[in-house]
């Protein structure tokens, strides 16, 4: 086997998690871990074994590529450096897997594709899911038409996100140096579940689909500049339905519900903390079922690394999520703040909690957003009294998107 060396940008916040799958379930032969670029890497939990590994740490890639090279660049840092970090590793060789979202823009996406194309090299992106063995199962059994045609597909998210969550840069328009940022509940902390279901529509193994139209209405509790709940639904030429009912500042936790409806079967993902065990299973009409396993945490880090470290070695094979496979995401998320007005939740309704994740959270919320979940509703049409009308709009193209964004943001 081939030896990948590997530079990981980031050592603190998700970049464990990259670290913990090299060193913990990953076969050292098959990579050797080059560089560590953090000017913050002391401050990980990980410091010390980064050290005792004699793993070199420098501030900036660029100072990186004064010593090194390495084949495969994983970068795990905040979205407003990633196109900097991009562009430098691609303009150095090195393969890249990047954390999500990409960018902030939806048309830059495209033009890194481009670039890496043009250099011929990989750039991934880690919407883990997309890696998934089990996920991509079942993709493969609706584009072979086991399931029937897609007919609509829903979730529901309920986080509780703390003050302290919010302290530095999510939740905010604009990053720490002034440009801007747009970082969301959509956008962000659940993007892997917009993402997933505009992944599954997509005509082949590595592209999503891309809405026709879209319906939203967008909610705020916390001391944030963007948003913490939202009611997003997705419209396809087909009339396909994909509908997210998201929130942070519910009055309680459920990771997640999923429910995919096709001609011939129904697809659910229930996972919960510690009370559902979050398998990814598809029941048909006849009562049959497949169970594809768990989509969880347990092995996406590795699959998504073992697979931009094959595709070093075996180039033909493809990434199953690169730049382009995440186009549609981008461009929704750019659209909502393009189109979408932000409502703040009406003082009453809103309460601060010196508990469980001490923050700002709105009375009765979960349950009101579990029956738009179950109804496929949005908060206006059950006729809630904090909801707005939902606004609806032709998706436009990216560059129109943002376009409209730096005129009125920048």
């Amino acid at each position: 086997m081939e030896k990948i060396t590997l530079a990981m940008v980031g050592a603190g916040g998700f970049a464990r998690t990259y670290l913990n799958a090299l060193w913990g379930n990953m076969n050292p032969e098959g990579y050797d871990l080059v560089g560590i670029i953090d000017p913050y890497a002391s401050n990980s939990t990980l410091y010390a074994e980064i050290v005792a590994r004699g793993i070199p740490i420098y501030n900036t890639l660029e100072e990186f590529y004064q010593e090194h090279t390495a084949q495969l660049v994983c970068i795990v840092s905040p979205v407003y450096v990633h196109m900097e970090q991009i562009r430098t590793a691609l303009a150095h060789g090195s393969h890249v897997l990047c954390e999500k979202p990409l960018t902030v823009f939806a048309e830059d996406v495209a033009k890194l594709e481009e670039e890496a194309r043009n250099a011929g090299l990989f750039l991934g992106v880690g919407f883990q899911w997309s890696f998934s063995r089990r996920v991509r199962a079942l993709k493969q059994d609706i584009l072979d038409g086991r399931l029937g045609k897609p007919v609509a597909f829903k979730t529901f998210i309920s986080w509780m996100r703390s003050d302290a969550y919010y302290s530095k840069w999510h939740g905010h328009m604009y990053a720490p140096d002034g440009s801007l940022l747009l970082d969301s509940i959509i956008s962000n902390a659940t993007a892997h579940y917009l993402h997933f279901g505009l992944f599954l529509l997509g005509d082949r193994m590595d592209t999503a689909r891309m809405p026709s139209r879209i319906k939203a209405s967008l909610y705020r509790a916390k001391d944030i500049s963007t948003f913490d709940t939202c009611s997003v639904k997705c419209v396809f030429e087909d009339d396909v339905t994909h509908s997210l009912y998201l929130t942070h500042s519910a009055d309680r936790d459920r990771y997640l519900t999923i429910e995919m409806t096709f001609e011939k079967a129904v697809a659910t993902i229930l996972m919960d903390y510690g009370e559902t065990d979050g398998h990814l299973r598809v029941t048909f009409e006849d009562g049959s079922m497949i169970d594809y396993d768990s989509v969880g945490e347990r092995d996406v880090t590795v699959e998504k690394l073992s697979d931009m470290m094959e595709a070093c070695r075996h180039p033909e094979n493809g990434i199953p999520c690169h730049a382009a496979t995440t186009l549609p995401f981008s461009n929704v998320c750019n659209s909502l703040f393009a189109e979408v007005p932000i409502q703040p939740f009406p003082a009453e309704m809103v309460y601060h909690s010196e508990g469980y994740n001490p923050g700002q959270y709105v009375h009765g919320l979960y349950t009101q957003l579990m029956d738009c979940f179950l109804q496929d509703k949005s908060p206006y049409e059950l006729g809630y009294s904090w909801a707005v009308p939902d606004t609806e709009y032709e998706l436009k193209l990216p560059e129109e998107n943002a376009k409209r964004l730096r005129e009125v943001l920048l």
